[in-house]
């Protein structure tokens, strides 16, 4: 009985002790992963990730959800582990290394996710970036096609205008071509040359004004037909350091008419013995001179004794009140009223009738530059017997391009290219390089 009782009483106490101690493994075994569970909470319970982050939260769930299943065996093994206590904690430390190795992973992916989360802007930027090259790739194409792109209708445009044929650089071309027409034949770049320069590169030629009639030794028709003479041979300097062709527009039948053809923009500048005038200078932009003449006037002997009653010849032209005759539409119709205000100013259609009013004795005098004055003198020796020549020293006659009143540009271009060449011209040095041309005149008058 009393062995009965003590056996009981041992299996009590056995049963009591194994029941401790699996109280006490399962309460260490709840403290280890309550841990956890408890991060896993704060995980579930985080706020969503921005829109720039979730393109990469697909590969950080799945790492998570790897570290997780890690942890869950770990569990299970503690959850089995009832053989003892060495058992459990071997299995506890486990279960905290796999933690960490979970957690380490969880960390990685996180990085990989930001890094994942940063690309996608990057691309997009390149791909705007590509798609911004090609619409400014097509922009620029697209006025090339059209034949657009700027006031020329493009520089390409008028390059492939240009391959058409065209005037070569120093080539007189003919008469009445219009500064917008579209004749080239030059490789000359525009793109970076004042805007008046650019258009005249684009065309392919210079376009120059020009009076009608011939003005020797300024320009005139030789022999062959060809035009020649100094205003000739200095536009096609001007058009060779452009590098394009030149084309003389002789349309004008008066000095201002070409002054009007300058202005309208139908030429590109007038190179035509044009004297520098207030009035002019109105309505065009002038050059530097290129020549500087005195004003010369010729007088009718027998005309001028009979008027001078007696006088000097220095005392009738101080005070003059007789006829003066002058180019039409010249700059000397105003020179002869400023001068002489209480002359006649007659305009005469061209120089040779006013020559052969004055030799008649119908005017007094004809007024002009001094290279028009020594003209007669040296083509007509016989002249000097009927004539006297008078050149005024302190009146001068300045010669000049005229230009558009837009193209300032060209015309510092222009005075910058008189001053490389020297070009500061005189009656004697222009009438000297054209010697021959009063041999041709008196040739043709025997």
């Amino acid at each position: 009985m009393h062995a009965y009782r003590d056996r009981n009483a041992r299996l009590s106490r056995q049963r009591s002790g194994w029941g401790g101690l699996a109280c006490w493994l399962v309460a260490l075994l709840f403290a280890q992963i309550s841990p956890v569970h408890a991060g896993k909470l704060d995980q579930d319970a985080r706020p969503e990730a921005p829109a720039t982050e979730r393109a990469g939260t697909g590969g950080e769930k799945t790492k998570v959800k790897a570290g997780d299943s890690s942890r869950q065996k770990n569990r299970a093994k503690g959850d089995g582990a009832t053989s003892g206590v060495a058992e459990g904690r071997a299995n506890t430390k486990s279960g905290a290394s796999a933690q960490k190795g979970g957690e380490g992973k969880t960390s990685d992916a996180g990085g990989a996710a930001s890094a994942v989360a940063e690309k996608p802007p990057q691309e997009a930027t390149t791909t705007q970036k590509g798609s911004d090259k090609a619409t400014e790739k097509a922009g620029q194409a697209e006025p090339t096609r059209g034949g657009q792109g700027g006031p020329e209708g493009g520089v390409a445009a008028d390059k492939e205008k240009s391959n058409k044929g065209g005037i070569e650089p120093g080539v007189t071309g003919k008469a009445g071509d219009a500064p917008g027409a579209a004749v080239a034949g030059t490789t000359a770049e525009a793109s970076d040359q004042f805007p008046e320069i650019g258009r005249i590169a684009r065309r392919g030629r210079l376009v120059v004004g020009m009076v009608a009639q011939d003005q020797p030794p300024f320009f005139m028709k030789s022999q062959g037909g060809e035009l020649i003479g100094f205003d000739v041979s200095l536009a096609q300097g001007i058009a060779r350091q452009l590098k394009v062709g030149v084309t003389f527009n002789r349309e004008a039948t008066t000095f201002n008419g070409v002054v009007d053809l300058v202005a309208s923009g139908k030429v590109d500048i007038g190179i035509s013995k044009l004297s520098r005038t207030l009035d002019r200078a109105r309505r065009v932009l002038f050059s530097r001179p290129y020549a500087v003449l005195r004003q010369g006037m010729l007088l009718n002997r027998l005309k001028l004794t009979r008027s001078a009653q007696g006088r000097h010849t220095a005392e009738v032209l101080g005070d003059f009140s007789g006829e003066i005759g002058v180019v039409r539409g010249s700059s000397y119709e105003g020179f002869a009223r400023e001068k002489f205000p209480h002359a006649t100013v007659i305009p005469f259609p061209d120089w040779e009738a006013i020559i052969a009013a004055v030799l008649r004795g119908d005017i007094l005098a004809a007024y002009r530059d001094e290279v028009e004055i020594k003209k007669i003198i040296r083509g007509m020796p016989e002249a000097s017997l009927h004539l006297q020549t008078v050149v005024f020293k302190d009146a001068v006659d300045p010669i000049v391009v005229a230009l558009p009143q837009t193209s300032t540009g060209f015309r510092e271009w222009i005075n910058i290219y008189f001053d490389a060449i020297k070009l500061n011209a005189t009656a004697e040095t222009i009438l000297d390089k054209y010697s021959e041309i009063f041999s041709v005149e008196n040739e043709s008058k025997e």
